[in-house]
C-alpha cells in the first residue's frame, strides 16, 4: 500500500481579482438578464474621478432607471430600476454617507426580481470589499491518505 501526504490547509482565502476591486463609475456598464442597461449618474461624489468621470455610490445606483428591457409581457415586462443591491459588493469605505459599490460581477436586483449584472471594467480607483468572518467550513484539513 502507498501513502500519499497531502498539505494540510488551514484557511481557505478566495480573493477577487483586482479589476473587480473597482468602483462603479458613470461609465460602467450594469445591465439585466435581458439586455438592459441602467443609467448611472454619479451626484454626491463627482469630485472622486478617474480621468473625469464620477464613481456612483449606494443610493444612487438603487432606483436607477433601465432602459432597453426586452423581457417579455408575459414574464413580467421590461425590468423598469435597480431594485436592491447586494450588501458583498458594499466598500467598507464611504463617501457622503454613502458605500462605494464595487464591481464584483452580480450587484442586485430589478424591479422584476431579475439580476443587475456588472460588467468589469478596470479603472484607477481601488477600493477594498467589506470584512468578513470565515467560515469554519473554510478551514479544511487533509491527513495521509492511503491507497
Amino acid at each position: 500500500m502507498k501513502s500519499i501526504k497531502s498539505p494540510k490547509i488551514k484557511d481557505i482565502i478566495t480573493l477577487p481579482s483586482t479589476a473587480v476591486l473597482n468602483p462603479i463609475l458613470e461609465d460602467n456598464v450594469l445591465t439585466c438578464m435581458h439586455g438592459g442597461k441602467v443609467e448611472l449618474k454619479a451626484k454626491k461624489a463627482k469630485k472622486m474621478t478617474d480621468q473625469g468621470i464620477g464613481i456612483v455610490l449606494r443610493r444612487e445606483i438603487e432606483g436607477a432607471s433601465i432602459k432597453g428591457c426586452s423581457n417579455p409581457p408575459i414574464l413580467g415586462g421590461p425590468c423598469q430600476k435597480v431594485l436592491m443591491l447586494f450588501p458583498y459588493t458594499y466598500s467598507k469605505h464611504k463617501i457622503n454617507d454613502d458605500f462605494i459599490i464595487l464591481q464584483l460581477g452580480l450587484i442586485g436586483t430589478s424591479d422584476k426580481g431579475f439580476p443587475i449584472l456588472a460588467i468589469p471594467k478596470p479603472n484607477k480607483i481601488k477600493f477594498s470589499p467589506i470584512k468578513t468572518k470565515a467560515s469554519k467550513l473554510a478551514k479544511i484539513t487533509y491527513e495521509q491518505m492511503k491507497i
